[in-house]
């Protein structure tokens, strides 16, 4: 089930033997490919009739394909000038495994506090015998959430329920979440790293994690007859 959702994200053949010969491949193992591995082996402790098991699966996908892009890629997203530097590929010798982990935390979050402001979203965990508390409880347990990292969620979380007054200072809250748990940076070009980083995010969240989810969405009801389709 998961190879078939990860086909898309496949190298061309020469890219990928000029990045295996570059070192890119092994520092992508050791910061996001061994990462993600753990994630999934967590997930699917989770029985098939809870459905944490389908929509982790979806977040902790998108969650790797927008890292790859942040840590690894330079190219326009969304018409930004690509001349300025990419604020997180330029200080990838200031981030590890650890480091890492900690942006697939705030991914995570990210994924959860964006789904819970769809009222469509919300009728899907209730059709599903979850509720947003249960899933954020859950993602907590996943992702390892410290005290800490539940305290920076929820005012994540509330940012980003204010974002159609001030977008400005969620973007900005991110990106030195970011900066902060992940390169151990307090200072970037926050007006840039944080466009950058939205624009990424959002591309990513529509068009790899809402695909996913639906993909996924479909693969749980197959395995549980007994939940009725969704209205």
């Amino acid at each position: 089930m998961l190879d078939e959702q990860l086909k898309g994200f496949n190298l061309n053949p020469l890219k990928y033997l000029k990045k295996v010969f570059s070192g890119e491949f092994l520092l992508k193992n050791k910061l996001l490919t061994d990462n993600f591995n753990e994630l999934v082996q967590k997930i699917q402790k989770f029985p098939n009739s809870d459905y944490i098991k389908f929509w982790a699966q979806a977040c902790a996908i998108s969650s790797y394909s927008i890292l790859e892009t942040l840590l690894f890629e330079e190219k326009k997203v969304n018409g930004i000038n690509d001349e300025v530097k990419n604020p997180f590929k330029n200080n990838l010798d200031k981030t590890n495994q650890e480091r890492c982990f900690e942006l697939f935390k705030i991914l995570a979050g990210y994924h959860y506090s964006t789904f819970i402001r769809n009222d469509k979203n919300l009728r899907l965990l209730i059709h599903t015998n979850l509720d947003k508390k249960m899933l954020k409880e859950k993602l907590f347990l996943i992702f390892s959430y410290s005290e800490n990292d539940q305290a920076e969620f929820e005012e994540l979380d509330k940012l980003n329920e204010m974002q159609e007054t001030n977008a400005v200072k969620y973007s900005f809250s991110l990106f030195r979440n970011f900066l902060s748990r992940g390169f151990g940076l307090q200072k970037e070009d926050i007006l840039w790293g944080s466009m950058y980083l939205q624009a990424v995010i959002t591309s990513k969240y529509i068009g790899a994690f809402i695909p996913l989810l639906g993909n996924m969405t479909q693969e749980y009801l197959t395995l549980n007859p007994h939940v009725s389709p969704l209205p």
